[in-house]
């Protein structure tokens, strides 16, 4: 009889821990799986054998109903994603004993509370990291020394390296949540400035989020319309990579970079603003940019536009390393094992 499994997370939106949670249910055998979204989107994800709460507003409804399914199952395997550590706390006195906490993000509460829930559940919980930066800054922060470090599971399968084709256009993506730490206003800086000697550079943006608005009316300011295309999240997004020369990502702060990984497994060039946790995947000095002058970043892009194939040969090389260090097949090992120890 296979053992029970609850991944427990905050919503089921377009986001990347949304996603992996998705692909985890898909490559995770053995386990009767099952998703617990704390806030309930109806036009989001939709995940199989999903578990739903009898209140979600206000929060201390949402708490209580939280408690009570978590009696309910209390028994089985709690997979907290991120979920902060009021749901840690609760899950705990709830009953549940079998429980990981995966962090994602490198911004988390370490007030009084939190540092007391820690102090107190550290040795009877589960911990995970995705990056090594953020391993160090649970060590630091949290003075965690006991976590794991399991990448993020991205469909290796699905995103395929495939040659670029020449084409009319150069075309420059960002995909990601519209959120101020994104940095999609010096995104827009830049096209601003090829715009006026590069017109064959096009951008174009993919996502949503709180800042959508604000960068519609960003992109009229800047008279940006012919060169910059605002697009909603897209549930595959493989074929925007196959049709894009390079993928752009300034984003201030991450704990991962999925959408970074998922465009170097398809043989896309990337330029990263350079973060700490994005050494664990971008292994080529040549892919990031140290500063986030618009000037500097689209002078950058000329140089990589002007000589492409160095750029190509330059991604070859981290792609190989990709791919071993995110074999789905290990990383689902990984999270057997942990699981495994439940039994004991």
């Amino acid at each position: 009889m296979p053992d029970n499994l609850i991944y427990v997370q905050w919503t089921n939106n377009f986001g990347g821990l949304e996603k992996l949670t998705q692909t985890i249910q898909k490559k995770l055998n053995g386990y009767n799986f099952k998703v617990l979204v704390l806030m309930h989107n109806k036009n989001g994800i939709k995940y199989k054998n999903e578990i739903m709460l009898d209140s979600e507003r206000p929060v201390t409804k949402l708490y209580y109903s939280y408690f009570k399914k978590v009696k309910l199952h209390r028994n089985e395997i709690f997979h907290l994603n991120n979920t902060g550590t009021k749901i840690l706390f609760t899950s705990y006195i709830g009953g549940a004993r079998k429980i990981v906490y995966h962090f994602h993000g490198t911004k988390f509460s370490n007030g009084l509370f939190d540092k007391l829930v820690w102090k107190t559940l550290k040795n009877k919980v589960e911990i995970i990291a995705n990056s090594t930066f953020l391993k160090t800054l649970i060590k630091d922060k949290l003075n965690i020394n006991n976590v794991h470090l399991i990448p993020n599971i991205i469909d290796t399968k699905k995103f395929k390296y495939e040659n670029k084709k020449t084409s009319q256009n150069f075309t420059i993506t960002f995909a990601g949540r519209f959120t101020k730490g994104k940095n999609i206003n010096i995104i827009l800086d830049v096209a601003k400035i090829l715009s006026a000697d590069s017109p064959d550079v096009k951008f174009q943006l993919y996502g949503n989020g709180p800042e959508k608005q604000n960068i519609e009316k960003r992109i009229n300011e800047l008279k940006l319309n012919s060169s910059v295309s605002l697009n909603d999240f897209v549930e595959d997004i493989t074929g925007v990579y196959k049709n894009t020369n390079l993928f752009l990502f300034l984003s201030g702060y991450e704990s991962f970079g999925n959408v970074v990984a998922e465009a170097i497994l398809s043989g896309t060039p990337v330029l990263c603003y350079k973060i700490p946790a994005l050494l664990d995947i971008v292994k080529q000095d040549y892919f990031f940019t140290e500063t986030l002058n618009p000037a500097d970043i689209a002078q950058k892009i000329i140089e990589m536009k002007g000589n492409y194939e160095f750029a190509l040969e330059e991604l070859k090389k981290n792609h190989e390393f990709l791919v071993d260090y995110l074999d789905n097949e290990r990383i689902i090992n990984k999270l057997q094992q942990i699981y495994h120890k439940f039994k004991n």
